[in-house]
C-alpha cells in the first residue's frame, strides 16, 4: 500500500470537503478622498525580480530539500526545522489541500529516520478553502459577531490536542508545546533557495541587525504607500524583556508553552536582550509590549496583510495605537468594526482599555525568501502568502494584542485576542541610537546587513556572496518601482493588479497544476 493510501486508515475520521469558488473582493470602502492621495516619491526602488521556479514531478527531486529540513537544528518559527535524532514518534497533521507530493516526501524522509509517524489528513471547512475567508477580515469579522475564528488564527480543537500529548512532536500543530510549525504546503517551496541556505548565514545576519535594535533610542519607519511611523525604545521595554520590570510581568509570546519548548519567538526572561528577537523576523519595536509612555505615532499605510492584498488601506495611530482607519475595504472596514466594539476591553499588561495597539514591526531578514508563484491560483498555496513577509527587507506591522497572560485573561473574560497585520515591500527603517548616531538598517526595501562585510565573509565560506545574499524576490508596484499609476492601477485593486503580474511573469509555469 502506498504511503498516500494510509492516510485515511490512520486518520480514522473524515471531515465532508466542499470547494467554494475563489473570486476576488469587491472594494466598498475605497478611499474616494483624492485628499487621501498622493504621488509616491520617485525614488530609486529596486526592480521588479522573480524566482527561478523548477518544474518537480516526483518524491525523488523533493528528498534531499526534505532531509535537510527535518534534521535541521530548531524548530523557529520563521526558519522551521523538525531536529529530527532518529526514532522520534510523530503526528503529522496535514491539510487535503496540500501538495500530495510534499505529503508523501515528508512521511518518507521520517520513516527513514526510523520515526514512527501518523498521519491526520483534515479536509478545511468550506469558508478555509478561499483566501478571503481565511483572511484577517475575516478573522477580525467573526471576532465581532463573536463566533470562532478559522483554525488559520485559533488553536487546534481540544481531542487533537489531546491527541498530539501521545508523540515527541506534532507537525503543524498549534497551541501545543511538541509542535513543529509547517511552511512548505507546494513543492516549489521545499526545493527553493531559501530551505538549503545555511543557518550560519542567516544567524550573522540576524545579529547585525539586533546589534542596531538593542541600541536604538527612537526607530522611523517610511514606505512609498505612505506609512510614516516614529516611536521610542524606552529603557522599561528592556526591562520587560528581561524579566526586571517593576509591576509588567510576562513570558512572552508563549502560545501554549510552544515558544517556550523551543526557546524562540518573543520569549521573555533573564538574558533574553542579548539575542536576536525573532529568528528571521527581527523585532524593530517591543514585541507585544505596551507601556503608559509608548508613543508610536504617525499613519500605516499598505496594500497587503498576512493572506493577500487588499485595497489600500491607512491606519492612524496617537500614543501607540490607532484612532482612525481609511480606506480599505472590507480589510478597512472590518478594522473600523473590530476597534469599535473592543475600544472598552482593557488587557492586563497594557495601560489602557482598547484593541488597536502598535505591538509589532518585524523586519524579515532571509534574502531568498518569497511570495509563492502560484499563490492566486492555487489552494496548496494559499496559505503560504505570508511567506513573504520573510523576506529581507519586508516588514509586516501587527496591530492589537499579545502576550501570553493577556491571551490566558481573554479566554477567561470571552473576549477576542490576537492581532493583525500591513505588509510594506519598500520600507526604510533608520534608527537613531543612544549615542546620537542614525543607522539605516533597510533601505528602500534592502537590508543593509546584506553587504555588512562579516555577513559577507560567513556566506564566502559556503559560495558566492554575490548569489547567496542577493534578494530573489522583489515585487512590482505600478508607480514605485514597475510602469503605471499607483492609483489607478494598483490601490483601488491590488487583487487583480498582483493577479495579472504574476500570470505575466511566470507564464507557462502556471499552466503546471499537479495539486489544488
Amino acid at each position: 500500500m502506498s504511503i498516500r493510501a494510509t492516510y485515511l486508515l490512520l486518520a480514522g475520521f473524515v471531515l465532508a470537503i466542499t470547494l467554494s469558488p475563489i473570486a476576488p473582493v469587491s472594494s466598498t470602502l475605497w478611499a474616494q478622498d483624492q485628499n487621501l492621495r498622493w504621488t509616491p516619491r520617485k525614488e530609486n526602488y529596486p526592480a521588479p525580480r522573480y524566482p527561478k521556479i523548477p518544474k518537480v514531478t516526483t518524491v525523488d527531486e523533493l528528498m534531499p530539500y526534505v532531509r535537510h529540513i527535518i534534521k535541521r537544528k530548531g524548530a523557529e518559527h520563521m526558519n522551521v526545522g523538525f531536529d529530527i535524532k532518529g526514532g522520534e514518534k510523530v503526528l503529522f497533521i496535514a491539510e487535503s489541500d496540500w501538495d500530495p507530493l510534499v505529503i508523501d516526501a515528508f512521511v518518507r524522509a521520517l520513516r527513514e529516520a526510523n520515526c514512527h509517524v501518523d498521519v491526520i489528513l483534515q479536509h478545511p471547512k468550506k469558508t478555509q478553502l478561499d483566501i478571503h475567508e481565511m483572511s484577517e477580515a475575516a478573522s477580525m469579522e467573526n471576532k465581532v459577531k463573536g463566533t470562532p475564528t478559522s483554525r488559520f488564527y485559533g488553536v487546534l480543537p481540544q481531542w487533537l490536542i489531546d491527541a498530539c500529548k501521545q508523540y515527541d512532536w506534532a507537525v503543524n500543530a498549534t497551541g501545543v508545546p511538541n509542535a513543529v510549525r509547517f511552511q512548505w504546503p507546494t513543492r516549489e517551496l521545499v526545493v527553493s533557495a531559501a530551505t538549503m541556505i545555511e543557518d550560519e548565514i542567516l544567524d550573522v545576519i540576524d545579529r547585525k541587525v539586533w546589534e542596531v535594535i538593542r541600541q536604538a533610542e527612537e526607530i522611523h519607519i517610511v514606505d512609498p504607500e505612505g506609512t510614516d511611523l516614529k516611536r521610542t525604545w524606552f529603557p522599561e521595554y528592556w526591562q520587560v524583556i528581561e524579566g526586571m520590570h517593576p509591576t509588567v510581568k510576562t513570558v512572552g509570546e508563549n502560545f501554549g508553552g510552544y515558544a517556550a519548548a523551543r526557546k524562540m519567538h518573543a520569549t521573555y526572561g533573564p538574558g533574553q536582550s542579548e539575542k536576536p528577537m525573532i529568528r528571521i523576523h527581527i523585532t524593530g519595536v517591543p514585541q507585544g509590549i505596551v507601556l503608559k509612555q509608548s508613543n508610536g505615532e504617525g499613519v500605516a499605510a499598505a496594500t497587503s496583510a498576512h493572506q493577500g492584498p487588499s485595497p489600500w488601506i491607512r491606519l492612524t495611530l496617537q500614543k501607540n495605537q490607532i484612532t482612525k482607519v481609511d480606506g480599505g475595504g472590507r480589510y478597512g472596514k472590518a478594522w473600523s468594526e473590530y476597534v469599535n466594539k473592543f475600544k472598552d476591553v482593557h488587557y492586563p499588561l497594557y495601560p489602557e482599555s482598547g484593541v488597536g495597539w502598535w505591538i509589532e514591526a518585524a523586519i524579515g531578514t532571509h534574502p531568498k525568501a518569497f511570495r509563492p508563484f502560484n499563490v492566486m491560483e492555487s489552494r496548496a498555496s494559499r496559505s503560504a502568502w505570508s511567506e513573504e513577509r520573510r523576506r529581507s527587507g519586508v516588514i509586516h506591522l501587527g496591530f492589537g494584542e499579545t502576550l501570553w497572560e493577556n491571551k490566558l485573561w481573554g479566554d477567561e473574560h470571552g473576549k477576542p485576542y490576537g492581532h493583525h497585520h500591513l505588509h510594506l515591500y519598500f520600507p526604510t527603517v533608520t534608527v537613531r541610537t543612544r549615542d546620537g548616531r542614525e543607522v539605516k538598517i533597510v533601505d528602500k526595501g534592502h537590508l543593509t546587513a546584506l553587504d555588512d562585510p562579516e555577513v559577507r565573509a560567513v556566506a564566502a565560506k559556503y559560495g558566492n556572496p554575490d548569489e547567496l545574499l542577493t534578494e530573489d524576490w522583489i515585487p512590482a508596484i505600478p508607480g514605485i518601482n514597475a510602469p503605471g499609476d499607483y492609483w489607478r492601477d494598483y490601490a483601488q485593486d491590488p487583487w487583480t493588479w498582483v493577479q495579472k503580474e504574476h500570470r505575466k511573469a511566470y507564464g507557462d509555469l502556471l499552466n503546471f497544476k499537479p495539486y489544488p
